[in-house]
């Protein structure tokens, strides 16, 4: 689906990063940020980059830094955050520049890119994402309009095709994972840890399929309790948790928390109060929550969201039919971004040219005496005369690389 074309006006529009389709998620892990920690990150690739303009997308699936110009430095500010060395970091990067990144951001927005084709929970994480930058005064005539349009786009490709019509997020995936092993849920208890968008998503699917009870615990007791009462669920303390592993057929873990919570040596002395019952573990937290030994000991069964992927297969299965009409809405939006950012630019440059021209009828006017309150509508006829028929074909169509030749001729015979 890629989009043909010269620089389109973002001189070197360009992306950097990795996703869960590159890197597992021991290497996502080490480079995603809180959104809490996201302003300091944005302060720092202002001051290590020296950059008028940064986003930073940083969710579960992908961490990627978008900026109006390509910087190597980008890529090492990157590799600086992991343990990976440097060059081996580098090469699981992935670039996109001018129009590609334009392409690639609305593919991200729509659904497309996501781990589950039509995942909703992205566009919100783009938006997030954008407005942090734009507090921070870290976007400007780059990546406004590019992020702007990429939060249109979003919207329109879940409006106009099928890809939002069956839940797909991550949670859902979950839930589906846990009908595929269990079957019904009506009879199985469920835990939930975490009282955030995720965990309420699973929550909500899973008090919809009759789980008999759903748990939440976590450190946030107010958005919890909220979510206790939709669900008609108790509420415990984090502390509790060990105490309640026991009683439950389900775990699924999707805090914020930057450390484990769901140790292995808790998960072995609950299976032993449990008679080694199996039991489902499904960690959908970056860090993530649960601790991967927990997969050895008997009947515990553990997913993290990399193991999620072969649902999300065939959810993409089940969708493959939208995928094109996406991909269309996709490259007709990015070709209609590239022609609106060129025909601003072209007309920059007519209006520099309508300065010069200015000056020099405000020049030979003076030399030739005319008064200095005739010369005013003078200085502004004569260059609107001489560039009306210019203005006007900047707002015709063109094809793209006629106007990149038209304002390459414009910049070079008059130095603007």
């Amino acid at each position: 689906m890629a989009v043909t074309g010269s620089d389109p006006g973002a001189d070197g529009l360009y992306s950097v990063g990795l996703s869960h389709r590159t890197t597992d998620i021991d290497l996502r892990e080490q480079l995603y940020i809180r959104p809490s920690a996201l302003p300091n990150a944005l302060e720092e690739i202002r001051q290590d980059l020296g950059v008028p303009e940064a986003v930073i997308l940083s969710t579960c699936n992908r961490f990627e830094i978008y900026l109006p110009s390509e910087l190597e430095s980008a890529a090492r500010w990157i590799a600086g955050r992991v343990k990976h060395s440097g060059a081996e970091l580098e090469k699981l990067l992935k670039p996109y520049r001018r129009a590609d990144a334009v392409q690639h951001l609305f593919s991200v927005a729509g659904g497309l890119e996501a781990q589950v084709v039509g995942e909703p929970q992205i566009l919100g994480q783009v938006r997030d994402a954008y407005e942090t930058a734009r507090r921070m005064n870290l976007t400007g005539p780059v990546l406004n309009p590019l992020f702007q349009r990429a939060i249109s786009v979003g919207r329109r490709v879940r409006t106009e095709t099928r890809l939002s019509e069956i839940p797909v997020s991550v949670s859902s995936v979950a839930v589906r994972l846990c009908e595929k092993i269990f079957g019904r849920l009506g009879d199985r208890t469920v835990l939930v840890v975490g009282a955030g968008e995720m965990a309420g998503l699973a929550a909500q699917q899973l008090h919809e399929r009759g789980a008999r009870i759903v748990l939440f615990s976590t450190r946030g007791r107010d958005s919890a309790e909220q979510l206790a009462r939709i669900f008609d669920a108790k509420t415990l303390p984090l502390e509790s948790l060990p105490d309640m592993i026991p009683s439950a057929d389900i775990v699924i873990s999707a805090s914020g928390a930057p450390h484990l919570v769901v140790q292995a040596r808790d998960i072995q002395a609950s299976q032993e109060k449990r008679k080694f019952r199996p039991l489902f573990l499904v960690d959908l937290a970056v860090p993530r929550n649960i601790d991967p030994a927990a997969d050895r000991i008997d009947n515990v069964f553990l997913y993290n969201l990399d193991d999620l992927q072969g649902i999300s297969d065939e959810h993409r299965r089940d969708r493959e039919k939208e995928i094109p009409r996406c991909e269309g809405i996709i490259r007709e939006e990015v070709l209609r971004f590239w022609e609106s950012v060129s025909s601003a630019r072209e007309e920059t440059a007519i209006r520099r040219l309508h300065e010069q021209i200015a000056s020099v009828v405000g020049q030979e006017l003076s030399r030739a005496g005319i008064a200095e309150e005739s010369q005013a509508a003078l200085k502004k006829s004569i260059p609107n005369r001489i560039l009306s028929e210019a203005f006007k074909r900047s707002r015709a169509p063109f094809q793209a690389d006629d106007r990149q030749a038209l304002l390459r001729a414009l910049k070079e015979f008059f130095g603007l």
